[in-house]
């Protein structure tokens, strides 16, 4: 809670896992060690893959009651099997980065757009690329939020076109290479005969 009575906000991306725990007391009546999941709340920092903290998950509720009421619902749809639901425009939606740069945003615990976008100027001159991204998600959500969407969906259909004339010009090489080699082997047959 702040000073003011109102939860506190965390800007911290919220992950759930089962991690394999030492079970001492299973272990010590067994003679052996047994091991046993458990469930693990692990909090980190948005743009820094270097800041992870893991909690287990029984009993947080007591420990810390402040942040178990920011996760309980994502927890509880964790343990249904269920996705928990981002907090904007997921990156996997968005035409603005490459599979591969998806895969590094992911490492450095971005999931939406709008993470992206929120990030500082120091946490992104930790990464390469990382400004530029972060100023095309600026510009896709400025563009989203008004007379801009058009634009963008030009642009897509733009892109798209353009990807089809590569395809088109592509099949129409292929095309001519078969034709040559069609005339070649017509004309061979033709002196053979």
């Amino acid at each position: 809670m702040d000073e003011y009575g109102k939860p506190r906000e965390i800007d911290a991306l919220i992950k759930f896992e089962k991690r394999q725990v030492r079970d001492d007391e299973a272990s010590r009546d067994a003679g052996r060690t047994i091991m046993k999941d458990v469930d693990y709340v692990v909090v980190c920092s948005k743009g820094d893959r270097s800041t992870e903290t893991s909690f287990r998950a029984d009993g947080l509720f007591k420990r810390d009651p402040v942040l178990w009421d920011h996760i309980r619902e994502g927890y509880e749809r964790w343990r249904a099997g269920q996705e928990d639901p981002l907090d904007g425009t997921p990156l996997k939606n968005w035409t603005g980065c490459t599979p591969a740069q998806m895969h590094d945003l992911y490492n450095l615990n971005i999931r939406t757009v709008e993470d992206l976008s929120g990030m500082t100027d120091a946490q992104c001159q930790k990464e390469t690329g990382l400004l530029t991204l972060r100023e095309l998600a600026r510009n896709y959500l400025k563009a989203a939020s008004g007379p801009g969407k058009a634009a963008e969906e030009i642009t897509a259909l733009k892109k798209m076109a353009s990807d089809q004339d590569g395809l088109i010009a592509s099949l129409t090489d292929q095309l001519d290479e078969m034709r040559r080699e069609l005339d070649n082997l017509t004309r061979k047959r033709g002196k053979a005969a």
